[in-house]
């Protein structure tokens, strides 16, 4: 369609500054997109959804509802100037935690983190974000900490690995959050106190006595009266 005569289809209803595009809910497998008085927004949006369609009776353009399309949009147009509406809130909540997820993992390789550490980082905060239907940024310190204390009722975390949870949660706060305050009364599990194994006196006897030697029991002897380590 001539560029010329696609403005004079833009939508009636329009996204308030500093948005540039709206999304609203539709039917189940499409949303409405509202733009902007902007031309060159249009094939900017037929560039980014090529299967996209207006509608002149709603007076919006039609793309296919999905992650995949809100993705396209935000590449399009930018995150900071996509409004999507309360109709969609789900996708909204999900959108904003899959980019949160996106920059922690930035965040980690920033730092240059282990790939085998990052890999766990990001699971932990995955699965904890995953864990509550609302918005990431609306978390409260006791439910951060209704969290953790369910992993450990339902044994599903031994203490290093619940040590390991919380060091996630407590960096993703900080870097994508920006509110590391929230976490700072989250107590770590204590570390577990172990004897160390030793060897009863019939076997140290038996180690003792089984050099070839004088000399070589002489030596076994001091080292083991003495303490004295290898290394």
């Amino acid at each position: 369609m001539d560029p010329q005569r696609r403005t004079s289809l833009l939508p009636r209803l329009k996204p308030t500054p500093p948005f540039r595009i709206l999304v609203r809910a539709g039917t189940p497998d499409h949303w409405r997109v509202y733009l902007r008085d902007d031309p060159a927004d249009i094939p900017r949006l037929e560039q980014a959804i090529p299967s996209c369609s207006w509608q002149q009776l709603a007076q919006c353009w039609q793309v296919p509802a999905g992650m995949e399309t809100l993705q396209a949009l935000v590449g399009a147009f930018g995150a900071s100037c996509v409004k999507v509406d309360t109709s969609l809130e789900a996708i909204k909540v999900l959108f904003r935690r899959n980019t949160a997820l996106e920059r922690f993992a930035r965040e980690l390789q920033l730092r240059r983190y282990s790939p085998r550490t990052a890999k766990v980082y990001q699971g932990v905060v995955r699965r904890f974000l995953g864990a509550f239907k609302k918005d990431y940024t609306q978390l409260t310190t006791d439910e951060v900490r209704g969290y953790v204390l369910a992993l450990i009722e339902r044994g599903e975390v031994s203490a290093s690995f619940q040590n390991q949870t919380i060091s996630a949660i407590k960096l993703f706060f900080e870097w994508v959050v920006k509110s590391p305050q929230l976490l700072d009364d989250l107590p770590r599990p204590r570390r577990g106190r172990r004897l160390p194994a030793v060897m009863s006196r019939q076997a140290t006897e038996r180690v003792l006595n089984a050099a070839g030697n004088l000399k070589h029991q002489a030596l076994l002897v001091l080292m083991y009266s003495a303490g004295l380590r290898v290394g």
